[in-house]
């Protein structure tokens, strides 16, 4: 048995207190005789003795309460095995985890290498079947690379063979994991601890912004990896046509280069290779911090895909974000079918008219067919990639199944709204098919001036080109009338009028996509289609995104699944570079795979988390400040670490706390007292 607070026993000293004052208030018995008490006299001796018998219980039971109550204040407790050498003050085992960032960013430079001699270091003093450690490492979904073992010798083999990934990771994530590891009742009295061994990327680490904290009672060391400021001139961003059309107008390939550190590269060459072959090249100056945007043009005459990339030529400290892997998929022209409601003698009141000659435009990337409402039907959809109605009140039962069909597997439809809409027919015939319901008409007076588009979403691919500079301007547009719409709360509006009332609305369906503009296509609504520095690109654009979207995205990060969840069965390719092949149901490396997934054969350009190039880190103090919630606690240097221990209880309190003797002992003084209280009303002193 051991005892928390052994000075307490100083206490047992008032034992003696009930003794005394037993002793001192004894009464001295005076004999007097009286010659009719002689026949009391054995009655007397027979109650004298059960008084006495009674004051030596109440004398015994005062002295057990001091002392009990001594004993529960000294906090006694019980040890066994491993607890002993705790209890008795020596050194307790150890239960500690290895953290190990092993993201993309530790491929900088020798952050990883340093990262395995640190690990190996903290680790050197454990003891063989008495201390434990786990390793967990840091990347996209954070895992127990070896769980708890008291066999150091494996866990050092885990770490020396641990290698960096292509991916990202989450810092708090991790610690979540350890902690929990921790938290088992098994390590209650060992003495805990976490060991952090990271660059501490700033763009990659979320510790500040999360509410969770480690739990007190366990050490977190944090020893940051990178040694020195990194040289790394990285491929930051590219932008790669999706959803390109054969067209003789060749389609562009942009990037910014940047130089995230602080020595000059100048002549830097920049290199597109598309199909094996180099087409293209670019020299630039990067300067400390700089950023510099490199512009190519590929041609999209053939239809196919296209595997290539974008090597930007330097030595740095991180080769691997120089490069930028690319799939160009041109499709043949989209084949558009115009349903036009509203065709008339006049073509300047002709709705479709406006639509067919925006697609008709030399070097086009569609081919458009034109038919009335009246005989759209399943043949007509076949072969199409996208269908627009212009004006366009209701259709036959046979033809809003089929296009419902065409839509769930993957094809497109856009709506322009007109005169000859009634919204009762329209609804009832594009209900389950349009982004909403139409309930009447917003009118502006002939005298004043119409509304124009005030809130346009410039994230979305249709605007996209839009945001740039001289683009093209949509308040230069006047709508005299548009469809108040209802029932949109499923939809994503991607444009409002000046009143706030939606202008464009889209929802998926299947596979598909749905597109509503609530004014006209044609004259009689408004001047839209007169403006051809905006009607004509956003009718393309609208058309290629409803079209071609639905194929998926071709240029996607390490680590995104070859396929969807529902294939049956998936088998992916590395095309480039030689030897990446890629491992389990995910891209794990950076390069070009050829995937095929339920018979179905696509391509996939795989590249790192740009945000892995970032050289900026956290400092050791932000972090565990960040993760420590307790106000009390101390912060140390070990080894030239910062180091933050959380007010927590020591080995033996752990111990004693779990045990509750002191706590069982002052229940066990109650009840002494309780029947002190009940003797001493039965005791009479005479």
């Amino acid at each position: 048995m051991h005892l928390l607070n052994p000075w307490f026993l100083v206490g047992l000293v008032a034992v003696a207190v009930p003794i005394l004052i037993h002793l001192l208030q004894r009464h001295r018995i005076r004999r007097v005789v009286f010659p009719a008490t002689r026949f009391l006299l054995g009655a007397s001796r027979r109650i004298t003795h059960t008084q006495q018998l009674r004051e030596v219980t109440l004398l015994i039971l005062r002295a057990l309460v001091i002392a009990v109550a001594v004993f529960a204040l000294a906090r006694p407790f019980f040890t066994s095995g491993g607890d002993a050498g705790a209890a008795s003050g020596g050194a307790p085992g150890k239960a500690a985890v290895l953290v190990i960032d092993v993201t993309a960013s530790m491929r900088i430079g020798s952050r990883m290498e340093e990262a395995r001699a640190q690990a190996l270091a903290s680790i050197a003093d454990f003891r063989p079947r008495l201390d434990r450690a786990a390793v967990v490492v840091i990347e996209a979904e954070s895992s127990v690379q070896l769980p708890m073992t008291d066999d150091i010798d494996r866990v050092r083999d885990t770490v020396a063979h641990l290698q960096a990934g292509w991916g990202r990771g989450s810092l708090t994530a991790a610690l979540r994991l350890s902690d929990r590891l921790l938290q088992a009742q098994e390590y209650a009295n060992n003495a805990r601890q976490i060991i952090v061994l990271s660059d501490l990327q700033k763009s990659g680490a979320d510790a500040s912004a999360s509410d969770w904290r480690l739990a007190a009672g366990t050490t977190l060391v944090v020893k940051p990896v990178a040694s020195r400021p990194a040289d790394n001139i990285a491929i930051a961003k590219a932008v790669i046509p999706q959803g390109a059309v054969v067209s003789q107008r060749p389609g562009a390939i942009s990037l910014q280069l940047r130089n995230f550190g602080a020595v000059d590269h100048p002549a830097t060459k920049v290199v597109l290779t598309m199909g094996g072959k180099t087409v293209a090249e670019q020299v630039v100056n990067l300067g400390p911090g700089k950023t510099e945007v490199v512009r190519f043009e590929y041609p999209l005459t053939e239809p196919g895909d296209v595997a290539g990339m974008i090597t930007a030529e330097t030595t740095d400290d991180f080769p691997g974000d120089n490069t930028w892997y690319l799939d160009l998929h041109v499709r043949p022209r989209v084949q558009v079918l115009l349903v036009n409601g509203g065709a008339n003698a006049s073509l300047a009141l002709d709705d479709g008219r406006f639509v067919k000659e925006s697609l008709s435009l030399q070097d086009s990337p569609f081919t458009v067919r034109e038919i009335p409402p009246k005989d759209l039907g399943a043949k007509d959809l076949s072969g199409a990639q996208a269908v627009v109605f212009t004006n366009v009140s209701g259709i036959s039962t046979e033809a809003t199944g089929a296009l419902k069909a065409f839509l769930q597997s993957g094809g497109g439809a856009l709506f322009f709204c007109g005169d000859r809409i009634k919204a009762d027919d329209f609804n009832a015939a594009f209900a389950d098919i349009a982004p909403c319901r139409l309930k009447d008409v917003a009118s502006k007076p002939e005298k004043e001036e119409g509304w124009t588009l005030g809130d346009i979403d410039l994230t979305h691919p249709i605007f996209a080109d839009f945001a740039l500079p001289q683009s093209g301007d949509f308040s230069t547009a006047r709508f005299a009338r548009y469809c108040v719409v209802t029932d949109s709360q499923s939809s994503r509006v991607l444009a409002r009028f000046i009143d706030g009332r939606p202008a464009l609305l889209e929802c998926a369906l299947g596979k598909g996509t749905s597109l509503l503009f609530t004014s006209s296509a044609g004259m009689a609504w408004s001047d839209f289609c007169l403006q051809g520095g905006i009607f004509v690109p956003f009718v393309h654009e609208a058309l290629k995104y409803v079209s071609v979207h639905s194929e998926g995205e071709a240029n996607v990060e390490v680590g995104t699944r070859f396929a969807a969840d529902g294939a049956k069965t998936v088998k992916a390719v590395a095309i480039l570079p030689p030897g990446a092949e890629p491992v389990g149901a995910a891209a794990q490396a950076p390069g070009i795979y050829r995937v095929d997934a339920d018979g179905a054969s696509t391509q996939l350009a795989v590249n790192l988390a740009r945000s892995e190039s970032e050289t900026v880190a956290f400092d050791a103090a932000e972090v565990t400040a960040a993760l420590t919630s307790e106000p009390t606690g101390r912060e140390l240097t070990i080894d030239g670490s910062r180091v933050w221990v959380a007010a927590s209880e020591s080995i033996r309190e752990r111990i004693e706390g779990a045990q509750k003797i002191g706590i069982i002992l002052l229940i066990g003084v109650l009840i002494l007292l309780f029947a002190e209280h009940l003797l001493s009303n039965q005791t009479s002193r005479r």
